[in-house]
């Protein structure tokens, strides 16, 4: 019914601008001319260049530019592989003292499972930390062209008919989130079996049963409500609702202005 109610409005407003045209034009030959610049103008060039200017105006790195300030802040963080590396060694001190032991072995749980998950609760943060910043840059790039859609019935229904079948950025990141989500809580579910449930001392040949693998989690993705998506789509709601508004007053007052000019 909402995307009824969008490519309804669309239409209404592309009719009413060729009527507009058609009426401000003496000739058939002029208001087509007039019409295909008008159409080359919103429905080609600016869209794309509304993504032009919110690319140069909000950059994102590449995805080697990406990798490597993930690499450049896990590094500070140290090296969960390396027993010399000096924080996870202080880990390591911090653990032996806390339960009075002398070596790893000695401790009640598997110390591998446990610095596997310490190491993920540290590369998660510093993931979600840098991919949220990404994600807010392709949100200002968006902004863009949402502004322009104000004065482009191209771009405003594009917006509200992705908002309206849930495929907007929005969606996406909602996606992403949960997604990330789910990967985190299963890593860490394996590193938390790993260290409660394998022996160190049979660490790579131990076995579990199948009915743990059977407890994992399936990934369920929580889809937005319609009202949900469009409440972070207010401004092309407002877009679709201003250009209505507009082709009624277009269709309503031209006739008229005519007339008196004919009289």
């Amino acid at each position: 019914l909402f995307l009824l109610f969008g490519y309804a409005t669309y239409f209404i407003v592309c009719a009413a601008i060729a009527v507009a045209i058609s009426a401000l034009t003496k000739t058939s030959r002029g208001s087509l001319i007039t019409l295909i610049v008008i159409w080359i103008a919103f429905w080609i060039v600016v869209p794309r260049a509304t993504q032009n200017i919110g690319a140069s105006v909000y950059p994102t790195p590449s995805t080697s530019q990406f990798d490597k300030l993930l690499e450049t802040d896990l590094a500070k963080e140290g090296d969960s592989h390396n027993p010399n590396d000096p924080k996870f060694a202080e880990l390591k001190r911090e653990v032996l003292a806390k339960y009075n032991v002398k070596d790893v072995k000695d401790l009640p749980f598997n110390y591998s499972g446990f610095v596997m998950s310490q190491a993920e609760e540290i590369s998660s943060a510093i993931f979600r930390k840098h991919y949220g910043e990404l994600l807010e840059n392709f949100k200002r790039q968006n902004w863009v062209a949402e502004i322009t859609s104000l004065f482009n019935p191209y771009l405003a229904i594009r917006h509200f008919s992705m908002a309206t079948a849930g495929s907007d950025f929005t969606a996406y990141e909602n996606f992403q989130w949960q997604a990330e989500e789910f990967r985190f809580n299963m890593i860490q579910k394996l590193n938390d079996l790993h260290t409660n449930k394998i022996k160190a001392e049979h660490d790579r040949t131990q076995k579990v049963s199948r009915q743990i693998w059977e407890e994992f989690p399936k990934f369920e993705y929580q889809e937005p409500t319609i009202f949900e998506s469009l409440s972070k789509q207010i401004l092309a709601v407002f877009s679709v609702i201003f250009w209505l508004i507009l082709a009624g007053l277009l269709v309503w007052f031209l006739p008229r202005s005519e007339l008196r000019l004919e009289a």
